[in-house]
């Protein structure tokens, strides 16, 4: 505990802010998670069991899986890459906050007690791009299965997923509380 800060650890609206930080940042991750792994899985989908949940089509194994036989998060990375929903850069992006979120989850007496180390809320803003970059390309892709939509007159990143309002919403919450 060479970094132990008394002051960080026993000031109640620091810990406020870093709780409540520490939350926010998994709950985005979370909603991340679910657009890039659920909703690429639902494009697959050829059919519902109450059972066993959405059923893949074969073309789910050799179009996204086998593009990183170790992840199902960064293969549906790639495949998102692939149809230029997001880019290599942005993968690399993601996968920093994938690790900032592990080490949140996995090391939150850090963020409570060690002056070295705070939650990025950079990363959060990320996020946030990256929860609306992803939900409007499939926003994209539900409107170009209409004949009657000319996509060149859509703005895509006006389109807002039940998702990214969450989070934006939980995003002004967390501000307001901090702030008080």
């Amino acid at each position: 505990m060479d970094n132990f800060d008394p002051d960080k650890l026993f000031n109640k609206d620091i810990i406020k802010r870093n709780l409540l930080l520490a939350s926010l940042y998994i709950t985005g991750y979370e909603i991340l998670k679910h657009s890039i792994i659920e909703d690429v899985k639902t494009f697959f989908s050829v059919g519902y069991d109450p059972n066993k949940g959405n059923i893949l089509s074969p073309q789910y194994q050799t179009e996204v899986l086998s593009l990183d036989s170790k992840s199902v998060f960064r293969a549906s990375c790639l495949w998102l890459a692939e149809m230029e929903a997001i880019t290599d850069d942005d993968i690399e992006q993601i996968d920093i906050i994938r690790k900032h979120r592990n080490k949140i989850a996995h090391e939150l007496p850090l963020i409570l007690t060690d002056k070295n180390y705070d939650i990025d809320i950079s990363l959060l803003r990320k996020m946030k791009y990256y929860i609306r970059t992803i939900n409007s390309f499939w926003g994209k892709v539900e409107l170009s299965i209409n004949p009657d939509i000319d996509l060149n007159d859509v703005d895509f990143l006006e389109i807002r997923s039940g998702r990214d309002i969450l989070f934006e919403h939980l995003i002004n919450i967390v501000e307001n509380e901090i702030s008080k």
